[in-house]
């Protein structure tokens, strides 16, 4: 029994109640605003037909966010020197000029505390790309507490036309440009004068596929042709010179008429092609 002062001691420690911390003022979550970012596609998804986009902002915060400024960031050319917005604009805000590729938004209202919003929308009619076409938003006040929800990106899932070749064949007529690391026939329209063409006949072998003829181009074209198929919106050429493949293309429906696509040439070498029934 002698013992049991001591053995207390030891016990007591670690038996002891944890304390509550009751946060002070200080650390309790600060009185400031806080911006969420979203970007949202509604409408038509179509190729080269006006798609709505909203660029939404919400306040979580516990204050107003006044000042608000948005920068939105839209697709962009490969081109060079100049770059330009990957697809034609519309509806666009007047609070919102474009520099450039981008657009700067100013709101004149504050975005209002615990759950006010905001929204910011335009149309845009993005064309067939071979690479993603996205959307980068970036927004701004004063004093938020948290940068990092500030910013949101988008990237368009697009439907495409589906062009038909009636089972007696077609001809058609087949526009290309070249450019470095180009990725859309768009890229070729913006310079008219770096366009060329020739013809093909698409000749029906079976169900929507067959044979190339590329005799309407003259004596330069002997020996060439290749093979063609359509699987839903998508055309795809292989180019021959006797037997052996000297470009492949792989395009999408971008008109009710026309594919987009880039022509890979054997052994390199690319081009933005269009293709029109």
């Amino acid at each position: 029994m002698k013992q049991l002062p001591k053995l207390l001691s030891v016990l007591l420690p670690l038996l002891a109640v944890p304390s509550v911390v009751v946060p002070s003022a200080a650390s309790a979550a600060p009185n400031a605003p806080d911006l969420v970012a979203a970007v949202v596609a509604s409408g038509s998804t179509l190729v080269n037909t006006a798609t709505h986009i909203d660029v939404r902002l919400t306040n979580i915060g516990n204050r107003d966010a006044s000042a608000v400024t948005i920068a939105i960031q839209l697709p962009k050319t490969n081109t060079s020197p100049g770059v330009y917005v990957m697809g034609t604009l519309s509806n666009v805000p007047t609070f919102c000029p474009r520099t450039g590729t981008r657009l700067l938004c100013t709101l004149s209202q504050p975005v209002r505390r615990n759950g006010g919003t905001a929204t910011v929308g335009f149309d845009l009619a993005m064309p067939v790309s071979t690479a993603p076409l996205s959307i980068r938003v970036d927004a701004n006040t004063s004093n938020d507490r948290n940068l990092a929800n500030n910013s949101a990106d988008f990237t368009a899932v697009q439907t495409y036309y589906s062009p038909a070749v009636q089972l007696g064949g077609a001809a058609v007529t087949n526009s290309h440009c070249t450019g470095t690391n180009l990725t859309s026939y768009f890229e070729c329209e913006l310079f008219p004068g770096s366009l060329q063409s020739h013809l093909a006949t698409l000749v029906v072998g079976g169900p929507n596929a067959g044979t190339i003829d590329l005799s309407a181009n003259g004596p330069e074209a002997a020996g060439m042709g290749g093979t063609w198929s359509v699987t839903g919106s998508q055309l795809t050429m292989q180019y021959t010179d006797g037997a052996t493949p000297i470009g492949n293309f792989v395009g999408q429906g971008s008109t009710p008429n026309c594919w987009d696509g880039k022509m890979s040439f054997v052994p390199s070498g690319e081009s933005m092609y269009r293709v029109c029934l």
